[in-house]
């Protein structure tokens, strides 16, 4: 009778292959586990890196008033939604649309008020954004907090996402403008006087534009008269102004002197020849800056 575990002449017995070959199926059936995880592991980095992603470019769009408004217009500020994020007048990002390298799907675009240092007593609210993908058990959500301001009936007449927190200092304004709305604002100092307070040197340029009503008061240096300017709501003046005459007055020596009333000097004379004397005029007149 033969015995199976014995080693033959030639090697192994049927055992001893029998056996490496079930470790060596165990090992590979651990390689393929190890290989289907990483892959898994693999997918949903690419899938959750395209969901930071589409935030962060649905946030950057609605930053500017102007998509934010055109988006959510007239909406419940918490219970409205949207089908698409509009950029320029165009429509962006679409509900039901595909996105990414892992074509994550873009489910809802719902306000609510249900997120985390929203208030419309602060003019804030919240967007969530949810995505779905395959094979996902549950949908991902992210928020975007936007400031807004709202009509009549209490419904979004603008609107702009906000990146920092509650009580976000800085604001942006139409375009690229931001503003500061409210206190003092110190450069070089922690305790400002005055409503821009610069402990230091401020220097001006000049962006060549024209003096209207819009930029009364506003100031610049001219590089080429090397002189500071002003905008008097018509033209660009030298700061400090020009001497300027006004109210003159023409008198004869013979009938006044020599003398001009108060508030008047004398700017001109004319003389007929001769030592000063009758028949000789002189002007005066108001001097002011201008």
């Amino acid at each position: 009778m033969m015995v199976l575990w014995k080693k033959s002449q030639n090697g192994f017995g049927i055992v001893e292959v029998l056996i490496a070959l079930a470790l060596l199926g165990g090992l590979i059936m651990g390689v393929m586990e190890v290989s289907k995880m990483m892959t898994k592991s693999s997918a949903k980095f690419s899938a959750d890196s395209d969901v930071i992603h589409l935030t962060n470019e649905i946030t950057s769009i609605l930053s500017v008033e102007a998509d934010c408004t055109a988006s959510f217009l007239g909406q419940n500020p918490t219970t409205g939604s949207a089908t698409v994020i509009k950029q320029a007048g165009v429509d962006k990002l679409t509900v039901g649309s595909f996105n990414g390298n892992t074509n994550l799907l873009i489910s809802k675009y719902d306000l609510t008020a249900n997120c985390p240092d929203v208030s419309l007593a602060t003019q804030t609210t919240c967007l969530r954004i949810e995505f779905n993908r395959k094979k996902l058990s549950h949908p991902i959500s992210k928020p975007i907090r936007l400031y807004v301001e709202l009509d009549g009936s209490g419904n979004i007449q603008k609107c702009r996402a906000l990146s920092g927190g509650a009580s976000e200092i800085w604001k942006r304004g139409s375009g690229t403008d931001i503003y500061y709305d409210s206190g003092r604002v110190g450069v070089g100092t922690t305790i400002p006087a005055s409503t821009l307070d610069v402990n230091g040197e401020i220097k001006i340029g000049n962006s060549g534009a024209l003096c209207s009503a819009a930029e009364e008061g506003s100031q610049r240096y001219n590089s080429v008269s090397k002189r500071m300017e002003f905008c008097n709501g018509t033209l660009w003046k030298d700061l400090g102004g020009t001497i300027q005459t006004r109210n003159c007055v023409t008198q004869n020596v013979s009938t006044s002197g020599a003398t001009c009333s108060a508030g008047r000097i004398i700017t001109q004379i004319t003389s007929n020849g001769g030592d000063w004397g009758a028949g000789d005029t002189f002007t005066c007149c108001e001097l002011y800056l201008d």
